[in-house]
């Protein structure tokens, strides 16, 4: 139908005041705005805002859902009518909340501060949206919302509000696994949730262990060693200044690992094992603490520590009688540890250093790292 036809016809049936007759006008009032055969110029499309605004406020739910719908992905949507559509309930607001790009940054922010948050799990739900956005989602989401934004793979994210979602994740278990599925997450956040995650998690971030570019890797080796050294040297006691000596010097080996366990040396056995290893001071204890030996089994097979040696140091940390019957049984599952996943699982550890593993080290709550999917793996072995 020709537009001027068209509007001839609203025009007669803007004379009519019954209530279908005002749907059908708004209606069609719409479909003329959005058509693509007659460019409106800015002037006519503030003047069908104002109209269109007005007969909205009059329409019912239904109504104002259908003009919700055609304007979502209009092109030349008047800004005030989305803005007004945006902030209706929500089987009202929810498609210009999820699709319009009439809608900016600064409406969408402040729908967030003002609207419920079934407006918000709309918004989480946008594509593209950018980090200043999801920062604000993430401020004020509550969990449902956090779980659409992370399932939202076009949703863009700061590195502190990646790193914000990751701590949400921690304390919220219904959102680990989205944010494990997350194909822009960097290495180091990738090694942050690995600590916390549900074992079947784990194993799905062992898959993507590739993403761990061995120069990444060897940088946060070099970084742990001379944090490592550094402690030592403070430490205030001959021992420790000796061992500091040993690791300047590169003399860190497998049997001194061996003679600091035997003398229960539990001090400079830290942090030789931690030298050794690659990894932070924290990750060292929260292995040695594993009461289960899993994580120490774990690491020495990683390391190609051989089987006497990582026997010594199991039994150098025994301090129960409960604790030797762990130790009988898992020197036989050391020998069954396959070295790939150990080697894999060893990439997060040594990524590991920041201030979080101190504290978790200190509450001793990294019981739990990984070692039952090898544990798994090798009753078959």
């Amino acid at each position: 139908m020709p537009e001027t036809s068209r509007l001839l016809k609203l025009i007669d049936v803007a004379r009519d005041n019954a209530p279908d007759a005002r749907r059908a006008l708004l209606r069609g009032i719409v479909d003329v705005l959005i058509s693509p055969s007659y460019p409106f110029s800015a002037t006519e499309l503030q003047h069908f805002d104002v109209i269109v605004s007005r007969l909205c406020a009059h329409a019912d739910a239904a109504c104002r859902r259908d003009v919700a719908e055609k304007l979502a992905d209009a092109a030349s949507a008047p800004r005030g009518l989305v803005n007004r559509l945006a902030r209706d309930e929500i089987t009202v607001a929810e498609p210009v909340l999820r699709r319009s790009k009439a809608l900016s940054e600064d409406d969408l922010t402040d729908i967030i501060r003002r609207c419920s948050q079934a407006h918000l799990n709309a918004i989480a739900r946008r594509r593209d949206a950018p980090p200043g956005l999801t920062t604000a989602l993430i401020e004020s989401g509550d969990e449902e919302t956090l779980i659409y934004l992370a399932k939202n793979q076009s949703a863009r994210f700061s590195p502190t509000g990646l790193q914000a979602m990751a701590d949400k994740a921690r304390r919220m278990p219904a959102l680990q696994e989205p944010m494990t599925a997350r194909y822009d997450l960097p290495p180091q956040m990738l090694t942050h949730l690995f600590f916390f995650v549900a074992p079947a998690l784990k194993r799905e971030i062992l898959k993507r262990a590739d993403r761990l570019e061995p120069s990444l890797v060897d940088a946060a080796i070099a970084a742990n060693r001379r944090q490592l050294l550094g402690q030592a040297r403070c430490e205030a006691n001959r021992e420790m200044v000796m061992l500091a000596d040993q690791i300047e010097a590169g003399t860190v080996r497998e049997p001194l690992l061996k003679t600091l366990a035997a003398e229960r040396r539990h001090g400079p056995f830290q942090y030789a094992f931690a030298h050794y290893l690659g990894v932070d001071l924290a990750s060292a204890q929260a292995i040695l603490k594993d009461r289960r030996f899993e994580s120490l089994a774990l690491a020495c097979r990683a390391a190609s520590l051989g089987q006497q040696t990582f026997a010594k140091i199991v039994f150098s940390t025994l301090k129960e009688d409960d604790d030797k019957a762990r130790a009988l049984r898992i020197l036989d599952f050391y020998v069954k540890v396959p070295l790939e996943p150990a080697e894999q699982m060893m990439r997060f550890w040594r990524m590991r250093t920041n201030a979080e593993a101190v504290r978790n080290a200190a509450r001793g709550n990294d019981n739990d790292d990984g070692p039952l999917e090898l544990r798994n793996r090798a009753k078959g072995w």
